[in-house]
């Protein structure tokens, strides 16, 4: 024990095996072909050379490779726009409703807030969305400009009873009007849908079967007591409904 302590100490400090500092001289090396082992000690050596060859250049790809898949961190600022990664059905990560095996991977986009730590970022999430807003850099994507100019996909409808519906990301208006003089006057209000620019006005029939409970709360606040001038109001519900009766724009 004392030998071994004392050789792992010389190797420590003189960064060299210490059979020299112990014994006075070089060990021998048996693995060195001399011209007395003839033609084959030269092809043995000749094999371990190569061998110790293949096996560093395994290790400098494994290494280029490594390094290629995990060293490279995203290039994300306070206040640009990232989308989060999505995780299959099934699997451990971030999931929508609603989701399948052929939906997007990704979401967004969503706007960087402030940095939370070393590899985290605190994202500006909808009110819908019941994640927690500090997101790892591996689950997120840099939202880069399009350089063709194309459209953003629309998130699609969500197939429920075998009715196709859309989520509602903001009522940002209504308005109380007659079909035709004599008849009972209705309200409509004004949908934003998630994921679409286009605006519907729906009737507060559809509206109402939709919240059931807390329609009358929501009805209140939409209500301007100033002789019916429109005033913005921001609901954000993400509830969903089925606007294919009432769907103004092309689908």
């Amino acid at each position: 024990m004392l030998y071994t302590h004392s050789a792992r100490r010389c190797r420590t400090l003189l960064h060299a095996p210490p059979f020299a500092p112990l014994y006075g001289r070089e060990a021998k090396n048996f693995l060195v072909p001399t011209p007395e082992h003839g033609e084959f000690g030269l092809q043995q050596q000749n094999l371990r050379d190569e061998a110790a060859y293949k096996v560093q250049l395994a290790q400098t790809r494994m290494k280029i490779y490594y390094d290629d898949q995990h060293s490279k961190l995203q290039d994300i600022s306070v206040g640009d726009f990232v989308y989060v990664k999505l995780a299959k059905p099934g699997d451990r990560g971030y999931h929508l409703n609603n989701q399948t095996k052929l939906s997007f991977r990704k979401t967004g986009p969503f706007k960087v807030l402030e940095k939370a730590g070393p590899l985290a970022y605190k994202i500006q999430l909808p009110p819908w969305l019941k994640w927690n807003p500090v997101i790892s850099v591996s689950h997120l994507h840099p939202a880069k400009d399009d350089t063709f100019q194309r459209p953003q996909p629309t998130p699609g409808a969500i197939t429920k009873d075998g009715i196709k519906k859309f989520t509602i990301d903001d009522i940002e208006a209504h308005q109380v009007t007659a079909k035709s003089p004599g008849e009972r006057k209705t309200m409509h209000c004004k949908v934003k849908w998630l994921g679409y620019e286009e605006r519907t006005w729906e009737p507060e029939e559809e509206l109402q079967r939709m919240f059931q409970g807390c329609w009358s709360s929501t009805r209140e606040k939409l209500t301007n007591p100033l002789q019916g001038i429109f005033r913005q109001h921001s609901c954000n519900t993400g509830a969903i409904l089925s606007r294919s009766k009432y769907w103004s724009g092309t689908w």
